[in-house]
């Protein structure tokens, strides 16, 4: 019976690591659903050149989310995907990223204050 309760514990030990890990996972570059937060104004940025760069979750955003239509002034929730674009038979060009960002739903639009 001890035996059993101790698998029981380490199962659930290793479970709740594997899932920690898993999560902190996610934000650095895997694919897959996303909740983010976009913010009220665009900002100096460079990536080719000068630009104007989003800032979702509170860091610079160089690329466009399809579908989405940005108006400043604005602080956005939204529920995107994240696609790697990378093949071993397409290289893409310089100067893009190696993901491709689709809106899926706007969750709130709220006026900056």
């Amino acid at each position: 019976m001890k035996k059993s309760i101790t698998i029981l514990l380490i199962l659930g030990v290793l479970g709740i690591v594997t899932w920690f890990v898993i999560q902190r996972m996610q934000p650095s570059g895997i694919e897959g659903r996303y909740v983010v937060t976009v913010g009220p104004e665009l900002v100096d940025c460079v990536g080719e050149g000068p630009m104007k760069c989003m800032v979702v979750d509170d860091q610079l955003f160089y690329d466009q989310i399809i579908g989405f239509d940005y108006e400043e002034g604005y602080t956005y929730t939204l529920h995107i995907t994240k696609e790697d674009m990378t093949s071993p038979h397409n290289a893409l060009p310089t100067g893009t990223t190696n993901y491709s960002y689709t809106l899926i739903e706007e969750i709130a639009k709220e006026p900056f204050v």
